[in-house]
């Protein structure tokens, strides 16, 4: 049985919903039990009874931790195990090797919902972003939806790495089972020059390079598709970055190296947009659906490349 033990005492005082219907309320706490037992279908159908509360922070946090419960992703796994072993300096890699870093698909159904848990947060506002969730909620109640979106970003952009970097147990890109040495199949002239004179890694000069068969342009898969993918990682990037500027995150060793995500990750994009400045529109993207519609726009498919070879790869290694 998928479990999901979420702060619930803590929540609640977090949390109000003062004005709302109470049988609403009562059925949302009736779904916090179901979670705390496990019983993630029983949650979910109990919530989507309390329709009067859609908006209210409380709501949104408990159908989030719903669709994570069936995704198997559990808050007590990741801060008990998996975020001691976050390298900020060389993030993922060590996101890679989580335990839950251990996608045989990104069209599994742990792996959408998951993806469905973090837009349950993101999509409250038009934006996407911490500071329309402040506006809307509060700032008490905007700092816990925003750390209980960053463990699932953290979480899903591990999943992300070590299925397209082809990860192994180490985090090393390249290394895995899998045939692919660079996330992409680049066949853009300027993400190969970003690429010969950069250090990626496992991911070669030309023409030793092999992506992954998921993101496969050039090998017949479909643009839709590869957009849809490629924009998880980008969004999931630019949340974390949104998230760790603006929620205060403990220095607690228990944490790991979590706030110190904040300056090696902005130090980062500066590098990268350095060193290729027609990539800095793709850092505006804080909706999965928003960075989609542009990727399949256009040749902009091309400039996604170049911010894969310039961000990723020369991060990644």
């Amino acid at each position: 049985m998928k479990k999901l033990t979420f702060f619930l005492g803590f929540l609640l005082l977090l949390f109000s919903c003062a004005g709302d219907d109470d049988l609403d309320f009562e059925k949302i706490r009736e779904a916090n039990f179901h979670l705390s037992k496990g019983e993630c279908a029983a949650a979910l159908a109990k919530l989507n009874e309390a329709t009067s509360l859609s908006n209210d922070p409380f709501y949104i946090s408990t159908l989030s931790s719903a669709y994570a419960c069936s995704s198997g992703f559990s808050e007590i796994t990741f801060l008990t195990t998996d975020v001691n072993n976050l390298v900020s300096a060389s993030l993922y890699n060590s996101l890679a090797t989580f335990s839950t870093s251990n996608e045989i698909s990104t069209e599994s159904s742990d792996y959408n919902d998951l993806l469905t848990a973090m837009n349950t947060i993101i999509n409250t506002t038009d934006a996407g972003t911490s500071a329309e969730r402040e506006a809307l909620f509060g700032t008490t109640s905007t700092t816990s939806l925003n750390l209980q979106l960053l463990m699932m970003i953290l979480v899903h952009t591990g999943k992300w790495v070590q299925y397209f970097g082809n990860a192994d147990a180490n985090g090393d890109k390249g290394a895995g089972t899998g045939t692919n040495n660079c996330a992409l199949n680049y066949d853009d002239a300027n993400a190969l020059l970003v690429i010969a004179g950069s250090a990626t890694g496992a991911c070669p000069n030309p023409p030793g390079i092999v992506g992954h068969p998921d993101l496969d342009i050039p090998g017949g898969e479909p643009l839709a598709d590869v957009a849809r993918r490629v924009c998880h990682f980008i969004v999931n990037q630019n949340q974390l970055l949104d998230l760790v500027l603006n929620t205060t995150i403990s220095s607690s060793s228990s944490l790991g190296e979590l706030d110190d995500v904040a300056g090696d990750l902005q130090a980062e994009i500066t590098a990268a947009q350095a060193a290729a400045p027609a990539i800095a529109p793709i850092f505006s993207f804080y909706k999965y659906q928003d960075c989609i519609d542009w990727a399949v726009s256009g040749s902009n498919f091309d400039t996604i490349q170049v911010y894969f070879a310039a961000f990723l790869e020369t991060n990644f290694l």
